[in-house]
């Protein structure tokens, strides 16, 4: 069970450090706009939204578009509205361009996306943010483990998930060596990760993550070019991620365990 005053203390701690690294490199990186620094600060005046997806760079914000479009096609084609806007954070101002741009016209009709740079690891920043956006469910694409973000969003009330979950054995060895405490308060606090493989769930395991499932990889949602390999692969995955997708984020929702949209294939997940 996580330790949520621990995590709060870490939070505050980690801030004093990570914060002005991250300044540092956005000065670096000549990110000087106002508009940015706006949204580093939690600044920005977002649309609320009941999905706030965050990710890393280009890479992982396509596999949280791709995961957006399993909810939303399964919408569409159910006929019911589970989820009409997201904010979608990104460390890097090219995620965030790149989301702009591919987000819009993957996702329409359907869900509006919102594409932001993300908060830095403070959590008055944190705070700010969610209290604009009063997201319902967060979700951290593969291995976005920052403890100011998970703290307050679970202290917000929010649910929350590891998409495409992904922990490397040399990652698994910093925390049981350095943090390990911290790492299993923070993964303890996740409703559910999703692994992209059945190593990397157990890794997720080890640390202390509690309710973990195996889903295909979302990555070949993203390929550029299809093989017919890639193609029946992308089918398994897609099948399979949106079935845990699609219920656990209307769990959020409605709070109804049973509940089951019209269109949801009973495809079969691997859990813990």
């Amino acid at each position: 069970m996580a330790d949520m005053r621990r995590l709060a203390l870490v939070s505050r701690a980690s801030s004093l450090l990570s914060a002005p690294a991250q300044l540092a490199y956005d000065l670096c990186k000549g990110h000087t706009s106002a508009e940015l620094i706006r949204s580093r600060l939690g600044l920005l005046n977002v649309p609320k939204s009941a999905a706030w997806f965050h990710a890393s760079s280009v890479g992982e914000c396509a596999l949280a578009v791709a995961a957006a479009s399993a909810i939303n096609e399964a919408q569409l084609a159910s006929d019911e509205d589970i989820l009409s806007s997201a904010l979608l954070t990104s460390w890097t101002n090219q995620g965030t361009i790149w989301a702009r741009r591919r987000a819009a016209p993957q996702l329409n009709p359907g869900i509006k996306v919102a594409a932001v740079d993300a908060v830095w690891n403070s959590p008055r920043a944190v705070r700010r943010l969610l209290h604009r956006v009063q997201p319902k469910a967060t979700f951290f694409v593969q291995s976005e483990l920052w403890p100011s973000m998970i703290s307050e969003a679970s202290s917000f009330g929010c649910h929350l998930a590891v998409i495409d979950g992904r922990m490397s054995e040399r990652s698994l060895r910093r925390w049981k060596h350095y943090a390990s405490n911290v790492a299993r308060d923070m993964l303890s606090s996740f409703n559910v990760v999703i692994a992209s493989s059945e190593s990397h769930a157990a890794r997720f395991k080890n640390l202390g993550a509690t309710n973990v499932v195996v889903a295909p990889s979302l990555k070949f949602a993203t390929a550029e070019e299809k093989t017919p390999q890639v193609d029946e692969e992308l089918s398994a995955a897609l099948q399979s991620r949106k079935t845990w997708m699609v219920l656990w984020f209307t769990n959020c929702l409605i709070g109804d365990p049973t509940r089951r949209l019209r269109s949801a294939p009973r495809g079969a997940l691997h859990g813990n």
